[in-house]
């Protein structure tokens, strides 16, 4: 048996798009994914927490993924899905526009992203995936990144 190389190592990712771009976040920090429910208002600074929501009994914050990403606001409907996700200590649902299916990011291809991307900071690399460019989120980052906003 051969031993395992970096190239050998793949990370499977949930894919979904905000606007044009395409985004995903570890199959590994995925819970679910359904469609958006009512939610409630809650107390925050950041734009980017537009509520939160009962699930099974526990409270889970509402983050609008393209408020977060620096794009315009669209209106909810039934068919808006959520990303329920896990972090270090807490369950968040993202909301996004589209998802499209579970893929294979090869960490060979995962590129570090450029500095004036506005999710540089909450992006562990890009890479290519069918054709377009695809940012593998880091959960953990991007929720010190939106209770950072709430904290000022």
């Amino acid at each position: 048996m051969s031993p395992v190389t970096s190239t050998d190592l793949t990370e499977r990712a949930v894919i979904f798009t905000l606007g044009e771009e395409r985004y995903g976040v570890s199959v590994d920090r995925v819970r679910e994914v359904q469609r958006i429910v009512a939610f409630s208002g809650a107390p925050s600074h950041s734009e980017a927490v537009i509520g939160m929501v009962n699930l099974r009994g526990a409270v889970v914050p509402v983050i609008d993924m393209r408020i977060v990403a620096g794009i315009p606001a669209t209106e909810y409907t039934a068919e808006t899905p959520m990303i329920i996700c896990s972090t270090e200590d807490q369950l968040v649902a993202l909301v996004v526009d589209q998802v499209e299916d579970v893929r294979d990011l090869p960490d060979a291809r995962l590129k570090p992203l450029t500095k004036l991307h506005p999710l540089a900071q909450q992006v562990l690399g890009t890479c290519r995936c069918n054709h377009s460019l695809v940012y593998l989120l880091d959960v953990d980052a991007l929720v010190a990144q939106v209770a950072l906003c709430e904290a000022v």
